[in-house]
């Protein structure tokens, strides 16, 4: 038997992103005029709800202290910059609605505004240069981890914009910050970061216990995921993420090739989901990529698609992140978990394959901290279709109930903290979890279900 482990530099697949690898590079530019010279310092005070509400300056030592900015009531602001002549300051205004970046003459006059809204959230980065031109990092997509430079000019006379935007790069692979650009304006140098997952394959022994011949799986450390195993257990579903594109792949074992079932699809991001009980269909969650995306807001479909290809259904939507999973044949059931809507609950409900939304089965009160995890949510169906493994929170244990929400089973193991997935074992005497290892990285364990556990694999963090 077989099981695939999916492992970052740091953090498993359901709790987020994997840790960059980072790099310097530097990039040349015209030469520009001269620098500011260091004689004020700005600083930021009385915080309120949005940031602070308040923007002063004043001398290397603390003189001439003066207040140059003061934040409407129910708004907040951010020191940002200076202009390369420190004659105008740069500061970020914020409202419900969103940020918006300033320019002020140190010496009086009304605000010019910069940068909206649109601008500042999608950036990570932005550098002014000597002769008012601005070079700053836009997100390619709310979903993906690419951002490249874009230029623009100011004037250093009025703070305002003299020229539209226009790409600088055109990077497919990394997101660039830490941008800073020498005296002269001809180099910029900054920090490129990119992160990836690592799939791997690996035959298991004694009851789970144990793991042998571990062997990298996909073609490449990027976006693809192990998802979950074809009906046979001869190949491996694959989620593959591209920016704002979304495909699912299947590999056989003894191949080194992917076999397309969903192409590349624009629109968002394919969460993590299940096969259905006859192996015909895997369903997943789509996260949408959508300006400004947040969870209440726009709907997230659950999704099915056929293993053998062709066109996708949409079976529901929910309205915050989900967990959707399925038990085997002879079993038909499949359960969807997803917050209440005072996100104090977790509510599970049935849904059929084919016809979709089913009926609600049982509630599970959360654990306090999961406003640590906000989005971590666990609750896997055995595979016989009669029992539910859920976890309340991070530092709560794994419990077993009925399908109906029966108490049956608490795993009494202290090692079992931190912990952020799990998934039954084939043979139903156990789970397989993964958890935050202490000194950092995440560690892949199988426990039976009277709580005697072994560590499978360590990731080691990098940081």
């Amino acid at each position: 038997m077989a099981a695939t482990l999916s492992s970052s530099q740091l953090e498993d697949e359901d709790v987020g992103p994997p840790v960059p690898e980072f790099s310097a590079k530097i990039l040349k530019v015209p030469t520009g005029g001269n620098c500011q010279d260091g004689s004020t310092i700005s600083f930021a005070a009385n915080r309120g709800k949005l940031g602070e509400r308040e923007i002063w300056l004043m001398g290397p030592n603390g003189e001439q202290a003066r207040k140059i900015y003061d934040a409407k009531e129910g708004t907040g602001t951010d020191c940002w910059s200076w202009s390369p002549d420190g004659e105008h300051y740069l500061y970020v205004s914020r409202d419900e609605s969103g940020d918006t970046g300033w320019s002020r003459d140190v010496k009086g006059g009304h605000p010019a505004a910069v940068l909206g809204s649109s601008e500042l959230r999608r950036s990570d980065d932005i550098v002014f240069l000597h002769d008012g031109r601005v070079f700053y990092s836009l997100k390619e997509s709310e979903n993906g981890d690419v951002c490249n430079y874009w230029e623009t000019r100011f004037d250093l006379v009025t703070g305002k914009r003299t020229e539209h935007p226009k790409r600088l790069t055109n990077w497919p692979s990394f997101c660039v910050f830490g941008g800073s650009v020498t005296h002269d304006d001809r180099h910029l140098v900054f920090v490129s970061s990119s992160s990836f997952y690592t799939s791997y394959v690996a035959d298991l022994e004694g009851g789970g216990t144990r793991i042998r011949d571990l062997k990298h799986f996909t073609l490449e450390d990027s976006y693809d995921l192990a998802r979950a195993w074809s009906s046979d257990s001869r190949a491996v579903i694959v989620a593959q993420g591209r920016a704002d594109r979304y495909g699912l792949f299947i590999q056989y074992l003894d191949s080194d090739t992917t076999e397309q079932i969903v192409p590349l699809t624009p629109g968002g991001s394919l969460g993590s989901g299940t096969m259905s009980p006859d192996g015909k269909w895997y369903i997943g969650q789509i996260w949408p990529d959508v300006d400004n995306h947040h969870h209440n807001a726009v709907p997230l479909p659950i999704v099915r698609f056929p293993i053998s290809g062709g066109p996708s259904t949409t079976l529901l939507t929910t309205s915050r992140p989900a967990v959707v999973s399925c038990g085997r044949l002879p079993s038909k059931t499949c359960v969807i978990a997803e917050k209440s809507d005072d996100e104090r609950q977790m509510v599970v409900s049935s849904f059929d394959p084919i016809n979709g939304p089913g009926s609600e089965l049982a509630r599970f009160y959360l654990g306090q901290d999961l406003d640590l995890f906000p989005d971590l949510m666990v609750c896997v169906v055995s595979p016989d279709g009669d029992r539910l493994a859920i976890l309340r929170s991070p530092a709560s244990l794994v419990e077993i109930y009925t399908l109906r929400g029966h108490f049956l089973n608490r795993i009494p193991s202290h090692s079992l903290a931190k912990l952020i997935s799990l998934a039954w074992s084939a043979d139903q005497r156990g789970l397989f979890l993964t958890r935050k290892a202490e000194g950092g990285g995440t560690e892949l364990l199988y426990t039976d279900l009277k709580g005697n556990t072994k560590s499978l694999r360590r990731c080691i963090s990098d940081k």
